[in-house]
């Protein structure tokens, strides 16, 4: 039996989806200064819970989604999550 720990790959897909999706979930006005970097938060645990299987590489396809979903400039988001999960 696999312990919390080892993590399945549906569990952190999905934690990546609903991290997504609350990312782009509409606020008010005076709320969107407030809103935590959601998909930042997620990829920073599984980088340090799980290093062997969330890298590098799933953070920089995870920031080419991120551009295209808030119509960024393509490869902004990646290339900051490819250097955080490095960092980490």
């Amino acid at each position: 039996m696999r312990s919390a720990a080892q993590g399945s790959g549906g569990m952190i897909l999905l934690s990546f989806i609903v991290a997504l999706a609350l990312t782009i979930v509409p606020l008010p006005d005076m709320l969107e200064v407030a809103r935590p970097e959601w998909m930042i938060m997620v990829l920073v645990y599984w980088v340090m819970a799980l290093p062997q299987r969330v890298g590098v590489g799933i953070a920089w396809i995870l920031g080419l989604l991120l551009d295209v979903v808030r119509d960024a400039l393509l490869g902004q988001y990646a290339i900051i999550l490819a250097l955080i999960a490095f960092i980490v």
